[in-house]
């Protein structure tokens, strides 16, 4: 895991995905997802959700919403090169990486970044995304509003 700031009420959601993401990379087989109780909370495969909205071959990035839960949204975020994202004070963001490998610049540091790397990115700061693979860098983000 990589993190630059502390980690958000949040952080259990994104460590269980990176777990359930993990163990199906693993086992090389598409994720199973359990029928829930409440039908309206359930959001899609998110592997089903990038093979029907692939990265249009126009466009460099491309944002898919798929959440909004109480102030907090997660997001698929799909770059073939480049993407530089700033937050005003108040929203902390976490980025799970899902596929493609490339490095990430927060606050001074620059990462290497791959699948299974969780990013926290603390309220105000700025960071930048460059893919260095041949395939689509896909991340989920998931913004709250941060701070006390």
């Amino acid at each position: 895991m990589i993190s630059w700031g502390n980690p958000m009420p949040i952080l259990r959601i994104c460590l269980l995905l990176s777990l359930c993401l993990s163990f199906t990379l693993l086992v090389g087989a598409q994720p199973l997802v359990a029928p829930l109780a409440d039908s309206s909370a359930f959001q899609g495969n998110l592997f089903k959700l990038l093979q029907d909205n692939p990265l249009p071959y126009d466009r460099d990035i491309a944002n898919l919403p798929i959440a909004r839960v109480d102030g907090s949204t997660a997001t698929l975020v799909q770059v073939r090169s480049k993407f530089s994202g700033t937050y005003t004070a108040g929203q902390d963001e976490m980025l799970y990486i899902i596929a493609g490998r490339g490095v990430m610049m927060v606050g001074g540091q620059t990462k290497p970044i791959q699948p299974g790397d969780l990013i926290v990115i603390q309220s105000g700061q700025s960071y930048t995304i460059e893919n260095r693979s041949a395939e689509t860098l896909v991340a989920l983000a998931v913004v709250s509003q941060g701070g006390p």
